[in-house]
């Protein structure tokens, strides 16, 4: 009761009962002053809202990081950090949670990147390996920085931080990050590494692997634990 009270619909029903007549006939003040009442209510319990939520996540820390590594958590994170639509929000965190999407530049696919992570070796230009700020998959990117109009591709976080503000041209991180790559990785583990950017490399290392892994997702065989890059099996 004190709810609806304190909500424009329970001012006027109050204000009707007290001075009779309709709505209509309430003065333009007197409305603006019952907006504003109805505002402060519910920014009240917005604040609420928003306490227990932090109170709730901070109490649930692995229901957190299950929910951030979801589809519903990344697109929510998406539309707060790029200001994006839903619909467009839902499609880029299926793109960027897909293990086959692979960087516009360098061409790392993202299960290379979760197996480095599990395994090893992780790239130090990848920054954290765990923890806060830490990147265990592909991030999006304004290929016009700070523009949403000029569209969006997945980057890896070592092209991403070298690219910048636009400080280097494609072609000048792709140099840099196929540097990086050959000094961690042996040549027979950069079958994916692109020669020019979003240019070269491939999925898979061979057409077996292709249809084993489509076999995988089809759900027609179990998949394996997948092996380390540097593994000699």
């Amino acid at each position: 009761m004190r709810a609806y009270n304190a909500s424009l619909k329970g001012i006027a029903r109050n204000l009707r009962a007290e001075h009779g007549g309709c709505y209509c006939m309430v003065s333009e003040k007197r409305r603006e002053q019952m907006r504003a009442a109805s505002a402060r209510y519910r920014e009240r319990n917005l604040d609420v809202a928003r306490e227990k939520s932090r109170n709730y996540w901070k109490a649930h820390p692995d229901r957190l990081k299950a929910y951030n590594a979801s589809p519903k958590g990344l697109s929510c994170r998406l539309r707060c950090i790029h200001g994006l639509s839903r619909e467009q929000s839902e499609t880029w965190a299926a793109i960027l949670l897909n293990p086959g999407t692979r960087c516009a530049i360098c061409g790392v696919p993202n299960y290379i990147v979760k197996v480095l992570r599990e395994k090893g070796p992780w790239p130090k230009f990848f920054g954290r390996r765990h923890g806060a700020g830490s990147k265990p998959r592909l991030t999006l990117d304004h290929i016009q920085p700070g523009c949403n109009e000029g569209g969006f591709r997945p980057l890896c976080s070592g092209c991403n931080s070298l690219r910048g503000d636009n400080q280097f041209t494609d072609e000048e991180v792709l140099t840099q990050m196929r540097d990086k790559w050959a000094w961690l990785l042996a040549p027979r583990f950069l079958y994916w590494l692109n020669s020019t950017p979003g240019v070269g490399g491939r999925l898979h290392r061979s057409v077996r692997c292709a249809k084993r892994d489509a076999e995988y997702a089809d759900g027609a065989i179990d998949q394996p634990s997948q092996p380390s890059p540097t593994s000699t099996t």
